[in-house]
């Protein structure tokens, strides 16, 4: 037991300075504003970082957020699948590799469940932004023409054949 614990304590010191020596300090790379109240892009070891840009508009950020969501959704399915394959793996008797097999089937659902929500929210969203056939607010033009009008050709009532 005594040697459980210094085991334990040895491993929480080398983990407390890592992250304290190694990972504790940050450079702040502080700047002053421009002329245009903004903040100037930043040069780092001869790399261009841009300074802050505004976000964008909502189907942006609603889009960013939501493949946030999905990765993180992934990578939990995947680690589970993992899981269950180490279940799998070290499962002494059948009982216990039975539950692993559903274990392992239950992760490969949940992970195409988590791919076939993704390219619905992906085409419902791409739906969106593509709008419908009609007048652009701003200038009066057309944002989806029909087909024949984008290639140039003649529309259904204007194709005579010869008699």
């Amino acid at each position: 037991m005594k040697q459980f614990l210094k085991a334990k304590v040895f491993v929480f010191g080398v983990l407390l300075f890592i992250n304290l020596v190694l990972l504790g300090f940050s450079f702040v790379f502080a700047q002053e504003q421009n002329q245009q109240g903004g903040l100037e892009d930043i040069t780092i070891f001869g790399h261009q970082i841009p300074a802050i840009r505004p976000v964008g508009d909502f189907a942006t950020v609603f889009n960013t957020v939501i493949n946030i969501a999905f990765g993180i959704a992934g990578v939990i399915a995947f680690l589970y699948l993992l899981y269950a394959g180490f279940q799998y793996l070290t499962a002494g008797s059948g009982d216990a590799a039975e539950n692993a097999k559903k274990t392992i089937v239950n992760a490969i659902l949940g992970i195409l469940i988590i791919f076939l929500s993704l390219a619905i929210v992906t085409f419902v969203i791409n739906a969106l932004n593509r709008g419908g056939v009609g007048e652009n607010e701003n200038t009066g033009q057309q944002q989806n023409p029909p087909r024949n009008q984008q290639q140039g050709g003649a529309t259904r009532q204007q194709r005579t054949l010869p008699r």
